[in-house]
């Protein structure tokens, strides 16, 4: 077992830091990783990816990690654990308010000093970038894009969202913007997407670019982030409902990509991939 998994636990969200309390606003994500050694694990050479081995993913659901870090002593001051992953940027302001989002699409405001939740806004999709607040004529306000992201695994959106003190706007319902898995909604049943036309490889490929090789390898190899080779002759629907409802912590892609995109990284994967072995 591999922990935290090969992408790493705090990577790619940006942390945020209090100078005057000398605290590291970290958000994490709690995944194992499997890695298993070749028989045989050959040489490195140069310019080539040597592991002797490969990675894949362990039986277990993904979690969140969010944590205040003393960098003076090294110490937690505070950390909550998530249902989800935390994939997210965080900001905190001189008046003590931590403001980060979650996959499920809400925007939350804690309190810095001990974690305490002191407002939250539910908006139309997975809240995975980073909060902006800012003075306008005397007023603050803080603004953050609603867009989902592929890996964490929210719910895929376009909208720009702003609050102030006098704001208006009524909250979602939580649990109004789901993603497919790992707690961020509850999971709907597998079911084989409907495709509506024949399948595209070449657009395929852009999208396995995009969204499959930091796990599966440009190859389809697997090892490279923790997903396992695609080049094992699966079959054609077996792909495809992967790809559309997920499996063990790969996020489920239907809210991401349509059933027919998802259809043509299968067909990708089967006549370029596949047929390349």
């Amino acid at each position: 077992m591999v922990k935290p998994a090969t992408m790493g636990g705090a990577n790619w969200p940006p942390s945020s830091y209090d100078p005057t309390m000398h605290t590291l606003y970290v958000c994490a994500t709690d995944r194992i990783s499997t890695f298993k050694a070749l028989a045989d694990p050959g040489q490195p050479g140069p310019n080539k990816v040597y592991m002797g081995g490969s990675f894949g993913q362990a039986q277990s659901n993904d979690r969140g990690i969010f944590a205040a870090l003393d960098v003076t002593t090294n110490k937690l001051v505070w950390r909550q654990s998530w249902r989800e992953i935390c994939y997210s940027g965080s900001i905190v302001t001189a008046g003590g308010l931590l403001f980060v989002g979650r996959a499920d699409g809400r925007l939350t405001a804690l309190s810095s000093q001990n974690g305490a939740k002191l407002w939250e806004f539910m908006t139309d999709a997975g809240v995975n970038t980073t909060a902006t607040t800012f003075e306008y004529q005397g007023k603050q306000y803080v603004v953050v894009h609603a867009g989902g992201g592929v890996f964490a695994n929210g719910k895929r959106g376009d909208g720009i969202w702003m609050f102030s003190l006098d704001g208006k706007i009524p909250s979602l319902a939580l649990g109004a913007a789901p993603a497919g898995r790992n707690g961020a909604g509850p999971p709907a049943a597998a079911a084989l997407p409907v495709v509506t036309r024949p399948a595209n490889p070449e657009h395929g490929a852009d999208i396995y670019r995009a969204a499959c090789v930091p796990c599966h390898g440009a190859a389809g190899g697997g090892g490279q982030g923790g997903g396992p080779s695609l080049i094992k002759g699966q079959s054609h629907d077996a792909i495809l409902e992967t790809a559309s409802a997920g499996k063990n912590n790969m996020p489920a892609f239907r809210s991401i990509y349509s059933a027919d995109e998802l259809n043509d990284v299968t067909a990708y994967i089967q006549t370029t991939l596949q047929n390349a072995k």
